[in-house]
């Protein structure tokens, strides 16, 4: 059993978010493939063959009359899980420090939001012209794309200089 740490000492927050981004997104993924069940997370009417049926009385008022809708939630769940098979690759290809991983799982989960909200029906306040949500997604956005601009330029350049080049690796493995 690794020993709990003393008092004083100090818990790093890079290999916690490390750690964090991924399990968070898969997480997400998760919880969004819940929607099916509780039927909340769904679109427009659709008559794709993947639409779900939802019940009359969880049906938005002025939609009464449709019985099946896109699955907004099943999306979701697509896409975090996208988003967090991309995170693990990301993380171990560019070799992303805790808080870059984190910053870009933010980024990919506000792209998504932005997009599903575009996707869904409901009752938004409107402001700037944009409803609640995508508001707040697009400033997640925005906010963690500047903060990996900010910090990923000194990245870049050591990553770039820790890496063979490419015919020294290929020729190793013949």
């Amino acid at each position: 059993m690794a020993p709990s740490p003393r008092v004083g000492q100090r818990l790093r927050l890079g290999p916690v978010a490390a750690a964090a981004a991924p399990a968070i997104v898969f997480g997400e993924a998760v919880a969004a493939a819940g929607g099916w069940f509780s039927q909340q997370g769904y679109g427009r009417p659709s008559s794709l063959w993947w639409a779900v049926a939802i019940s009359p009385a969880h049906r938005p008022t002025g939609y009464e009359n449709f019985p099946t809708f896109e699955p907004i939630f099943l999306y979701q769940a697509l896409w975090a899980a996208m988003t967090g098979v991309a995170l693990v690759w990301a993380a171990r290809r560019f070799g992303l420090r805790g808080d870059c991983l984190f910053a870009l799982a933010a980024a990919a989960y506000a792209a998504g939001g932005f997009g599903m909200f575009w996707l869904g029906i409901g009752h938004l306040p409107v402001i700037l012209g944009l409803r609640a949500g995508e508001l707040g997604d697009a400033v997640v956005f925005l906010g963690a794309a500047a903060y990996l601009a900010r910090t990923w330029r000194g990245r870049t350049k050591t990553f770039q200089s820790a890496q063979k080049p490419a015919l020294e690796r290929d020729s190793s493995v013949m």
